[in-house]
């Protein structure tokens, strides 16, 4: 049992392509990477589009004020714990 969790583990590990949807991009965003940090946007994660941008380049003001109005679903949250529990991050 030990060994089919462990070869588990290392197939999710060596293959973050078979991963689908928002993990996916997580996993782009650097998560997957052995870089000791990595930053992902959350509006991107979420798929929230331009009316969650953060900054818009060339405008004074309006810049850094977005908020995210309600938190991730418990299941979504469970998968990203997943995922930076795999990739040894937290």
């Amino acid at each position: 049992k030990e060994n089919a969790a462990a070869a588990k583990a290392a197939r999710r590990y060596l293959r973050p392509q078979l991963l689908e949807g928002r993990d996916r991009r997580v996993c782009a965003g650097g998560v997957c990477s052995p870089a000791a940090l990595a930053i992902v946007p959350l509006q991107d994660v979420l798929r929230l589009g331009a009316a969650a941008r953060m900054n818009l380049p060339g405008s004074v003001g309006g810049n850094w004020q977005w908020r995210l109005k309600k938190g991730i679903s418990d299941r979504y949250a469970a998968r990203l714990k997943k995922l930076a529990k795999t990739y040894f991050r937290g």
